[in-house]
């Protein structure tokens, strides 16, 4: 049973370090939308927010590296096989692509944009690719059955 286990398990790492910016992400939504909407209610000044948000975004560049060596690695060892769980690489990627945006608005930089504009475009690789692998294990039938990789 452990052994089994440990099969299904490999890899899991690489998913569960993009949930960790999945929350990072959360916050920096919740921030913005709080500094525009709720500030009189509150009274706390909307530029510190708003610059709290940018320095939790800066805060997510690095688990997103961290996420994509530990991704490399682990397709470099062959452990990455395909499982439903593939689709954690693409959500905290799409709403960090969608907190990038919103700081965009705030900020209006420019490196902003175009490292928003290029996540976009990895996120929709990587949704592509997802989406062809479930397709496919689909009409073969296996796919909830665990990969052996």
């Amino acid at each position: 049973m452990l052994r089994q286990m440990q099969k299904i398990s490999k890899g899991i790492e690489s998913n569960l370090i993009l949930l960790i910016l999945l929350s990072i992400v959360a916050g920096i939504m919740a921030l913005l939308v709080m500094a525009k909407s709720s500030t009189p209610l509150i009274q706390i000044p909307v530029s510190g927010i708003n610059a709290f948000s940018l320095i939790f975004w800066g805060f997510g560049i690095w688990w997103f590296v961290m996420s994509v060596i530990m991704t490399f690695h682990y397709i470099g060892r062959k452990a990455l096989p395909y499982a439903m769980s593939w689709w954690a690489f693409v959500f905290p990627l799409g709403a960090y692509v969608g907190s990038s945006y919103m700081l965009y608005k705030v900020y209006e930089l420019s490196p902003l944009n175009w490292i928003g504009f290029g996540l976009y475009w990895l996120l929709l690789f990587l949704w592509v690719i997802t989406a062809w692998k479930t397709i496919v294990h689909l009409v073969k039938g296996d796919l909830f059955v665990p990969s052996q990789g």
